[in-house]
């Protein structure tokens, strides 16, 4: 009887966990906030998508981040570019309307949390 208790507590318990973490990403991703999800930052600015092309190749260079490739046309962008220690740094822009722009940040094969976020705060620094 204890062991069908504790492990009756121990799924409810793991179901709420989960389902929690689920909601408040879901919740950050839906209400135009910032979400960190497998390796990729993804955020949804309220800005023009040529503004936010010509602020994430601005916060590349402000990094000294060597851009290698860059790509556009009049919905999406990609920006492939090199940290000094050979990380791959990607970032896709793609049009949502008129002044609204997600942009997506990957830095590695896994992703770079910390070197994400500062991409992006430079990106938004040069809005």
């Amino acid at each position: 009887m204890k062991r069908i208790l504790c492990l009756t507590v121990l799924v409810l318990s793991a179901s709420i966990l989960f389902t929690g973490c689920a909601l408040l990403v879901v919740g950050a991703a839906g209400a135009g906030g910032v979400a960190y999800v497998r390796g990729e930052l993804k955020v949804t600015e309220s800005v023009p998508h040529a503004t936010a092309v010509r602020a994430a190749a601005k916060a590349l260079s402000d990094l000294k981040i060597s851009v290698l490739n860059q790509r556009e046309d009049g919905l999406t962008s990609l920006l492939e570019a090199r940290t000094s220690g050979d990380k791959k740094v990607t970032i896709k822009t793609r049009r949502i309307a008129e002044k609204s722009t997600e942009i997506s940040i990957r830095v590695g094969l896994v992703g770079d949390e910390g070197l994400s976020r500062q991409i992006h705060g430079r990106i938004q620094a040069n809005f």
